[in-house]
């Protein structure tokens, strides 16, 4: 499985699926009838509060009040396993569950994948990372019919997949506020 930006676009129907969450019960995305928040995020752990993940994960978080308010549901995505999963959301204090897709299926189809493997081993000293595939750092937001309404994928200027880029959540809250967004 080699890099990809995921094949489905604004308009297209959200494929459905079920995924283990932190505490190991299964949920099923996008959430039937609300509006659906999928984060991607490349590994658990990783980046801080000014870059990466966990800012990703963390400014969601802070904005989640508004979205649920709203009537979306929230969740965030990737490979790592539920195990992981429950300590860094409880080390980041997140309200929203995270997902496990293990097998990387759900983000090949939404925001495809990167070898992150690659990307770490030629940003530092380490070698022998590549192949480690991950999901790419993306959002996409569902409507109430299960249409994609909004979609953004974390690329470099050439448009491949580049993890190391953070979503504007204005967009996003955008998507499911609808006029009502304070941006």
């Amino acid at each position: 499985m080699a890099s990809s930006i995921g094949a489905l676009r604004v308009g297209d129907r959200a494929p459905c699926c079920t995924l283990p969450a932190s505490d190991f019960k299964n949920v099923s995305v996008p959430v039937a009838g609300r509006k659906t928040v999928l984060a991607f995020f490349p590994a658990a752990f990783s980046g801080g509060p000014e870059k990466g993940c966990e800012c990703q994960m963390a400014t969601l978080n802070k904005e989640l009040q508004e979205l649920t308010a709203a009537g979306a549901a929230v969740v965030g995505i990737s490979r790592e396993l539920p195990f992981t999963m429950a300590a860094w959301a409880q080390k980041l204090g997140l309200q929203f569950p995270l997902l496990s897709d293990s097998n990387l299926k759900v983000a090949q189809q939404y925001v495809g994948t990167v070898d992150l493997g690659a990307m770490i081993d030629a940003r530092t000293r380490t070698r022998g990372l590549a192949g480690y595939l991950s999901s790419n750092r993306g959002v996409v937001v569902v409507d109430e019919r299960g249409m994609v309404i909004y979609k953004y994928v974390s690329t470099d200027t050439q448009g491949a997949p580049d993890p190391g880029v953070l979503p504007d959540l204005g967009p996003v809250k955008e998507a499911v506020l609808g006029a009502r967004a304070k941006l």
